[in-house]
């Protein structure tokens, strides 16, 4: 009944696209979240991840993951590598389309034990269970595809992908994304 009276209440809203072309800022800058265990159930995580081109929101997603993680390191590891897999192929999409960037897709998540993890592809006993495709975001670093950085929970747009959330970082968050009601104003 929430979602139903949320999309009741949302019908006219519409997703503005305003882009900001910002010189040696990557065109592409994704946010990747996960919800630890948050399904009751089966305890699995919930993923979720943005992507803005120039600005603009481009492409999401809100995924169950498929197994059960030991911890929110691994969750949030998960949904970045998902994170990771959409980066892909938002580079080529944007290459066919003649719109190439020089710079790494920029994805931005808020666990840090997760970041190190991507970003260090040592050997590491506590996550040697890991199933093997979930390190695919530890080679797109490498590659130079992606480059990962650390934002504050309070900032992360994809959280609101992930799990119920209070009104005010609801509407702070659909704001960032740029979904507004024609009658409001947009922020300078």
């Amino acid at each position: 009944m929430r979602v139903l009276r949320y999309l009741k209440g949302t019908l006219d809203f519409r997703l503005e696209l305003k882009p900001v072309v910002e010189p040696n800022q990557p065109a592409i800058v994704g946010y990747s979240d996960a919800n630890w265990a948050g399904e009751v159930e089966g305890r699995q995580s919930q993923s979720g991840y943005l992507f803005k081109l120039y600005g603009c929101a481009i492409s999401w997603a809100s995924l169950r993951q498929d197994y059960v993680a030991l911890s929110s390191v691994e969750s949030e590891y998960v949904a970045l590598t998902e994170a990771g897999k959409e980066a892909v192929w938002l580079v080529r999409a944007m290459s066919d389309y003649g719109i190439p960037d020089k710079h790494p897709v920029l994805i931005r998540g808020d666990n840090q034990g997760a970041l190190a993890l991507a970003q260090n592809p040592g050997y590491h006993r506590r996550t040697k269970h890991i199933e093997l495709r979930y390190h695919y975001i530890r080679s797109l670093k490498t590659q130079g595809t992606v480059d990962l950085e650390y934002v504050d929970t309070h900032n992360q747009t994809a959280d609101i992908l992930t799990k119920p959330v209070p009104a005010p970082v609801l509407y702070k968050h659909r704001d960032a994304i740029g979904i507004r009601h024609p009658s409001v104003s947009s922020p300078p």
